[in-house]
């Protein structure tokens, strides 16, 4: 709905770096813009699943018509 969900993950991700403010996770900061803090992605302990049809090929709709006209 273009409100920035991905944006806000992809900054708390360290992928994107915001213009101002600060991230803390779980009591650790991780960027602030104010003290020149931002940490690589690696380095923040988390871990980002992508979205994507390559991966998760079974929901493409493509995909599943082709396993239900084309079955093995």
């Amino acid at each position: 709905s273009g409100c920035g969900k991905t944006t806000m993950l992809r900054c708390l991700a360290g992928l994107e770096t915001p213009e101002s403010g600060f991230i803390s996770i779980a009591g650790k900061v991780v960027f602030d813009s104010a003290k020149g803090i931002n940490l690589n992605p690696e380095e923040r302990g988390l871990g980002v699943v992508f979205q994507s049809y390559a991966v998760w090929y079974q929901y493409c709709p493509a995909s599943a018509w082709t396993a239900l006209l084309l079955p093995d």
